[in-house]
């Protein structure tokens, strides 16, 4: 529980001083919190990689796979590598979202 107020004192500094990262840190946390719901930790870490890097409802899987390889790939990791396992995620995302019967 000590480590959950952490969460909440950091995310609400942040917050504060840069409300662009109000939804994403929201559902940062709720990713962390939500562990014990299939499914649900896994959602909440990828709603936060779309509010991270898309600003519109479209083109969002192109927009969260090209930007998310890019930031990663000046990090040191293979950008084609990241770009599809990126997308990959993200179609699983969606398969659990929208009530695919098989989400793998």
């Amino acid at each position: 529980m000590d480590s959950t107020k952490r969460l909440i004192d950091k995310y609400g500094r942040l917050n504060n001083r840069l409300p662009f990262l109000r939804i994403p840190s929201e559902y940062c946390y709720r990713a962390r919190i939500n562990q014990d719901v299939v499914g649900g930790s896994f959602v909440d870490a990828m709603v936060c990689l779309e509010a991270l890097l898309n600003e519109e409802p479209n083109n969002i899987k192109f927009k969260l796979s090209m930007r998310g390889a890019l930031m990663l790939g000046l990090s040191g990791f293979d950008t084609n590598k990241t770009l599809s396992r990126l997308k990959e995620l993200y179609n699983l995302r969606s398969r659990i979202v929208h009530g695919s019967r098989n989400p793998k």
